[in-house]
Protein backbone atom coordinates (compact mmCIF):
# COMPACT_ATOMS: atom_id res chain seq x y z
CA UNK A 1 0.00 0.00 0.00
CA UNK A 2 2.35 2.40 0.99
CA UNK A 3 4.70 1.63 -2.00
CA UNK A 4 1.75 2.48 -4.66
CA UNK A 5 1.09 5.68 -2.00
CA UNK A 6 -2.23 4.28 -0.99
CA UNK A 7 -1.28 4.23 2.75
CA UNK A 8 -2.29 7.83 3.87
CA UNK A 9 -5.71 7.99 1.44
CA UNK A 10 -7.19 4.79 2.43
CA UNK A 11 -5.85 2.91 4.86
CA UNK A 12 -3.51 0.04 5.70
CA UNK A 13 -7.19 -1.29 7.38
CA UNK A 14 -8.36 -1.94 4.00
CA UNK A 15 -5.97 -4.77 2.97
CA UNK A 16 -7.38 -6.71 5.99
CA UNK A 17 -11.17 -5.46 5.64
CA UNK A 18 -11.52 -6.73 1.92
CA UNK A 19 -9.48 -10.02 2.66
CA UNK A 20 -11.79 -10.27 6.04
CA UNK A 21 -14.51 -9.75 4.09
CA UNK A 22 -14.39 -12.51 1.29
CA UNK A 23 -13.44 -14.95 3.74
CA UNK A 24 -16.91 -14.17 5.11
CA UNK A 25 -18.61 -14.72 2.29
CA UNK A 26 -17.13 -17.38 0.52
CA UNK A 27 -17.57 -19.90 3.56
CA UNK A 28 -20.89 -21.09 3.76
CA UNK A 29 -20.26 -21.83 0.00
CA UNK A 30 -17.07 -23.91 1.21
CA UNK A 31 -18.16 -25.20 3.86
CA UNK A 32 -21.29 -27.06 1.44
CA UNK A 33 -19.03 -27.88 -0.99
CA UNK A 34 -16.74 -29.35 1.49
CA UNK A 35 -19.47 -31.97 2.48
CA UNK A 36 -20.06 -32.75 -1.31
CA UNK A 37 -17.05 -32.56 -3.41
CA UNK A 38 -14.67 -33.51 -0.61
CA UNK A 39 -12.63 -32.08 1.97
CA UNK A 40 -9.30 -31.93 -0.06
CA UNK A 41 -10.67 -30.15 -3.26
CA UNK A 42 -11.74 -27.30 -1.02
CA UNK A 43 -8.31 -27.33 0.74
CA UNK A 44 -6.39 -27.35 -2.76
CA UNK A 45 -8.58 -24.50 -4.19
CA UNK A 46 -8.00 -22.25 -1.26
CA UNK A 47 -4.18 -22.67 -1.60
CA UNK A 48 -4.50 -22.42 -5.46
CA UNK A 49 -5.68 -18.85 -4.74
CA UNK A 50 -2.79 -18.16 -3.28
CA UNK A 51 -0.42 -19.26 -5.44
CA UNK A 52 -1.54 -17.30 -8.07
CA UNK A 53 -2.35 -14.18 -6.02
CA UNK A 54 1.05 -14.18 -5.07
CA UNK A 55 2.86 -13.79 -8.62
CA UNK A 56 0.12 -11.33 -9.79
CA UNK A 57 0.54 -8.69 -6.78
CA UNK A 58 3.75 -8.71 -8.54
CA UNK A 59 1.99 -7.15 -11.70
CA UNK A 60 0.10 -4.13 -9.80
CA UNK A 61 1.05 -1.01 -10.22
CA UNK A 62 -2.30 0.94 -8.98
CA UNK A 63 -4.23 1.13 -5.72
CA UNK A 64 -7.47 -0.06 -7.56
CA UNK A 65 -5.07 -3.34 -8.57
CA UNK A 66 -3.92 -3.95 -5.33
CA UNK A 67 -7.32 -4.01 -3.27
CA UNK A 68 -9.25 -6.19 -6.21
CA UNK A 69 -6.14 -9.26 -5.48
CA UNK A 70 -6.60 -8.18 -2.00
CA UNK A 71 -10.51 -9.30 -2.30
CA UNK A 72 -9.65 -12.06 -4.01
CA UNK A 73 -6.92 -12.89 -2.52
CA UNK A 74 -9.62 -13.64 0.56
CA UNK A 75 -11.19 -16.59 -0.42
CA UNK A 76 -8.18 -18.61 0.24
CA UNK A 77 -8.83 -18.11 3.78
CA UNK A 78 -12.55 -18.68 3.00
CA UNK A 79 -11.94 -22.39 1.38
CA UNK A 80 -8.78 -23.72 2.65
CA UNK A 81 -8.79 -23.06 6.99
CA UNK A 82 -12.65 -25.19 6.47
CA UNK A 83 -11.09 -27.96 4.69
CA UNK A 84 -8.33 -28.15 7.01
CA UNK A 85 -10.50 -28.24 9.92
CA UNK A 86 -12.81 -30.72 8.42
CA UNK A 87 -9.87 -33.22 7.43
CA UNK A 88 -8.54 -32.85 10.80
CA UNK A 89 -11.62 -33.77 12.50
CA UNK A 90 -12.35 -36.42 10.16
CA UNK A 91 -8.52 -38.41 11.69
CA UNK A 92 -8.91 -37.16 15.14
CA UNK A 93 -10.01 -39.90 17.66
CA UNK A 94 -13.02 -38.46 19.84
CA UNK A 95 -11.72 -38.78 22.75
CA UNK A 96 -8.65 -36.55 22.02
CA UNK A 97 -10.26 -34.10 19.48
CA UNK A 98 -9.43 -30.75 21.63
CA UNK A 99 -5.96 -31.90 21.79
CA UNK A 100 -5.88 -32.75 18.23
CA UNK A 101 -7.94 -29.10 17.45
CA UNK A 102 -5.50 -27.55 20.34
CA UNK A 103 -2.55 -29.08 18.03
CA UNK A 104 -3.98 -27.56 14.86
CA UNK A 105 -4.16 -24.18 16.45
CA UNK A 106 -0.93 -24.16 18.03
CA UNK A 107 0.75 -25.13 13.88
CA UNK A 108 -1.63 -21.90 12.83
CA UNK A 109 -0.58 -19.57 15.82
CA UNK A 110 3.30 -20.84 15.27
CA UNK A 111 3.20 -20.10 11.19
CA UNK A 112 1.12 -16.71 10.99
CA UNK A 113 3.67 -14.87 13.56
CA UNK A 114 6.61 -16.80 11.81
CA UNK A 115 5.17 -15.70 7.79
CA UNK A 116 5.25 -12.60 9.74
CA UNK A 117 8.41 -12.07 10.85
CA UNK A 118 10.06 -14.09 7.48
CA UNK A 119 7.98 -11.99 5.24
CA UNK A 120 9.60 -8.53 7.19
CA UNK A 121 13.33 -9.82 6.94
CA UNK A 122 12.67 -11.04 2.96
CA UNK A 123 10.98 -7.18 2.26
CA UNK A 124 13.79 -5.53 4.20
CA UNK A 125 16.88 -7.31 2.23
CA UNK A 126 15.06 -8.60 -1.08
CA UNK A 127 12.03 -6.19 -1.28
CA UNK A 128 8.35 -7.00 -1.77
CA UNK A 129 8.64 -8.51 -5.44
CA UNK A 130 10.55 -11.52 -3.85
CA UNK A 131 8.55 -11.76 -0.63
CA UNK A 132 5.16 -12.17 -3.04
CA UNK A 133 7.52 -14.88 -4.94
CA UNK A 134 8.32 -16.56 -1.84
CA UNK A 135 4.72 -16.80 -0.66
CA UNK A 136 3.58 -18.46 -4.02
CA UNK A 137 6.19 -21.13 -3.54
CA UNK A 138 4.78 -21.73 -0.32
CA UNK A 139 1.72 -22.08 -1.51
CA UNK A 140 2.44 -24.27 -4.12
CA UNK A 141 4.44 -26.71 -1.69
CA UNK A 142 1.31 -26.75 0.45
CA UNK A 143 -0.84 -27.66 -2.76
CA UNK A 144 1.42 -30.91 -3.63
CA UNK A 145 2.02 -31.97 -0.24
CA UNK A 146 -2.22 -32.14 0.24
CA UNK A 147 -2.56 -33.97 -3.51
CA UNK A 148 -0.77 -36.70 -1.89
CA UNK A 149 -3.29 -36.57 1.18
CA UNK A 150 -5.82 -39.54 0.50
CA UNK A 151 -9.53 -37.85 0.97
CA UNK A 152 -11.68 -38.14 4.40
CA UNK A 153 -15.06 -38.00 2.80
CA UNK A 154 -16.88 -40.72 2.00
CA UNK A 155 -19.69 -40.21 -0.91
CA UNK A 156 -18.33 -37.16 -2.87
CA UNK A 157 -19.46 -36.15 -5.74
CA UNK A 158 -18.22 -34.44 -8.38
CA UNK A 159 -18.53 -30.36 -8.75
CA UNK A 160 -22.06 -28.69 -9.62
CA UNK A 161 -23.37 -25.43 -9.84
CA UNK A 162 -26.38 -26.13 -7.58
CA UNK A 163 -23.72 -27.11 -4.92
CA UNK A 164 -23.17 -22.98 -4.91
CA UNK A 165 -26.79 -22.78 -3.68
CA UNK A 166 -27.03 -21.22 -0.37
CA UNK A 167 -30.57 -20.08 1.58
CA UNK A 168 -30.53 -18.07 4.72
CA UNK A 169 -30.03 -20.86 6.73
CA UNK A 170 -26.39 -21.42 5.49
CA UNK A 171 -25.48 -18.06 6.80
CA UNK A 172 -27.28 -18.00 10.34
CA UNK A 173 -28.12 -20.41 13.28
CA UNK A 174 -29.70 -19.40 16.27
CA UNK A 175 -27.96 -22.52 17.97
CA UNK A 176 -24.66 -20.78 17.41
CA UNK A 177 -25.42 -17.00 18.60
CA UNK A 178 -23.43 -17.59 22.05
CA UNK A 179 -20.38 -18.66 20.43
CA UNK A 180 -20.64 -15.73 17.52
CA UNK A 181 -20.51 -13.73 20.62
CA UNK A 182 -17.58 -15.00 21.98
CA UNK A 183 -15.73 -15.20 18.82
CA UNK A 184 -16.50 -11.77 16.68
CA UNK A 185 -15.57 -9.98 20.37
CA UNK A 186 -12.47 -11.37 20.57
CA UNK A 187 -11.10 -11.63 17.39
CA UNK A 188 -12.31 -7.69 16.86
CA UNK A 189 -9.74 -6.90 19.35
CA UNK A 190 -7.53 -9.23 17.89
CA UNK A 191 -7.95 -7.89 14.35
CA UNK A 192 -7.63 -4.10 15.32
CA UNK A 193 -4.40 -4.89 17.35
CA UNK A 194 -3.02 -6.62 14.45
CA UNK A 195 -3.50 -3.73 12.17
CA UNK A 196 -1.15 -1.36 14.06
CA UNK A 197 0.96 -3.82 16.01
CA UNK A 198 3.93 -4.13 13.30
CA UNK A 199 3.77 -0.41 13.09
CA UNK A 200 3.60 0.35 17.00
CA UNK A 201 6.29 -2.31 17.36
CA UNK A 202 8.88 0.04 14.74
CA UNK A 203 7.38 3.31 17.02
CA UNK A 204 8.96 1.64 20.42
CA UNK A 205 12.02 1.10 18.66
CA UNK A 206 12.52 -2.28 16.61
CA UNK A 207 13.85 -1.93 13.64
CA UNK A 208 12.33 -3.68 10.04
CA UNK A 209 14.66 -6.32 10.45
CA UNK A 210 14.23 -6.96 14.01
CA UNK A 211 10.44 -7.16 14.26
CA UNK A 212 10.99 -11.20 14.44
CA UNK A 213 11.83 -10.75 18.23
CA UNK A 214 8.93 -8.95 18.86
CA UNK A 215 7.16 -11.51 17.23
CA UNK A 216 8.72 -14.31 18.82
CA UNK A 217 7.06 -13.67 22.21
CA UNK A 218 3.74 -13.88 20.63
CA UNK A 219 4.23 -17.22 19.03
CA UNK A 220 6.09 -18.64 22.37
CA UNK A 221 2.99 -17.38 24.62
CA UNK A 222 0.18 -18.83 21.70
CA UNK A 223 1.93 -22.45 21.44
CA UNK A 224 1.68 -23.12 25.61
CA UNK A 225 -1.67 -21.70 25.74
CA UNK A 226 -3.07 -23.81 22.57
CA UNK A 227 -1.88 -27.03 24.08
CA UNK A 228 -2.92 -26.89 27.32
CA UNK A 229 -6.27 -25.28 26.31
CA UNK A 230 -6.74 -28.35 23.88
CA UNK A 231 -5.82 -30.98 26.48
CA UNK A 232 -8.00 -29.53 28.91
CA UNK A 233 -11.28 -29.56 26.48
CA UNK A 234 -11.15 -33.56 26.56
Amino acid sequence: MRDLGGADQIGLAWTITLFSFAALISRPFSGKLVDSVGRKPVIIFGASICVVLGLMYNLTTSLVGFLILRFIHGFSTGFTPVGNTSYVADISPPDRRGEVMGMMGMIVSLGFPIGMALGAYISANWGNNTLFLVSSSFALISVLLVSTLPETKKDTSRFNMHHLKVQIADFFDPQLFKPFMVMILTIFSFGALLIIIMDHAEYIGFSRENKSIFITVNVLTSIGIRFLAGRLSD
